[in-house]
């Protein structure tokens, strides 16, 4: 796995099974997520200003990273997801 680049204004990053270096950047935009804790319990969450998540039965708090995984496809795969 590639190594950021310091050079960069953002801290990009190529994640495990990424194709592209990404960086995530939070705005405080809605967001819809689900996520499954260590603990065992599983919740979904919509809303806005997702900084962190807060695991409703053991109260660990995740971080929202600024991560994301970009997985290079064949133009066929995708096309249907393109603005016309």
């Amino acid at each position: 796995m590639a190594q950021p680049d310091s050079n960069k204004e953002f801290p990009f990053t190529t994640p495990a099974g990424s194709d592209a270096e990404m960086f995530i950047q939070w705005k405080g935009t809605d967001v819809c997520l689900d996520f499954y804790c260590p603990c065992g319990t599983h919740g979904h969450f919509d809303g806005m200003f997702a900084y962190a998540v807060r695991c409703p039965h053991c109260n660990a708090i995740y971080e929202m990273g600024t991560q994301v995984i970009a997985k290079r496809v064949d133009f066929h795969e995708c096309v249907q997801d393109l603005d016309p």
